[in-house]
């Protein structure tokens, strides 16, 4: 009973006990309700959703488009036997070996995949 007190009054009897429990367990409940009541209330429209998913789809073509230019940039290099420059880290630096030319062609490759697999679940 000394943890139900309020102001230094606590529930002497059982039936009072009782009615501070019942309290105590239905403010979490009336909680939930109230939040599923704004949620719902607040649900995006058909519209709003679809403006969503418009946005959505121009930030992967995005990502895709420029995928698509490192790799076509990244060849353009190679043909030439000119210089890489990664930025890693907030450093610049040069790729030099083949492995590291190699690796650099997968990131970039699995890049615009996972770009335009998202895109496809939209």
């Amino acid at each position: 009973a000394r943890d139900l007190r309020v102001a230094g009054v606590a529930p002497v009897t059982h039936f009072g006990r009782f009615i501070c429990s019942i309290l105590m367990l239905s403010g979490p409940a009336l909680l939930v309700v109230l939040v599923f009541v704004f949620n719902h209330k607040a649900a995006m429209s058909a519209d709003e959703a679809r403006l969503v998913r418009s946005l959505k789809a121009d930030r992967l073509r995005g990502a895709v488009v420029t995928s698509v230019a490192r790799i076509l940039q990244y060849n353009f290099r190679m043909s030439r036997s000119l210089p890489i420059k990664v930025e890693a880290m907030g450093q610049l630096r040069m790729l030099t070996t083949d492995r590291q030319l190699t690796q650099m062609r997968g990131i970039l490759q699995r890049a615009m995949y996972a770009a335009l697999r998202d895109l496809r679940n939209l």
